[in-house]
């Protein structure tokens, strides 16, 4: 009985430990700029900024530009420099052009 019990305890405390440790892989470090600042370089670009989220040392963003044509920009997240980007033509986006 202390054998199940133990052995439950401690795949509970294994599940919190990887669920803590994702968690914390989508928050910004101590080396990473923020969501804000993010938003305020893809601003200053000339976008208008809908979504960010932060993935492995990776912003990615969802905006518009003035035109109105979406497009999907990846900054690194330490730096703030634009790695890549898309730009989303149509309804149904299917026609991408790429940035870089």
């Amino acid at each position: 009985m202390k054998t199940t019990a133990a052995t439950a305890a401690g795949a509970l405390l294994a599940i919190i430990g990887a669920s803590a440790a994702l968690a914390d892989s989508d928050r910004p470090t101590a080396g990473t700029m923020t969501e804000q600042a993010i938003a305020q370089i893809v601003a200053f670009e000339g976008y208008d900024v809908v979504h960010i989220k932060l993935d492995d040392g990776i912003y990615h963003v969802r905006a518009y530009e003035p035109s109105g044509t979406p497009v999907r920009l990846r900054l690194d997240a330490a730096y703030g420099s634009i790695l890549s980007g898309d730009l989303r033509h149509g309804p149904d986006a299917d026609d991408r052009v790429s940035l870089k």
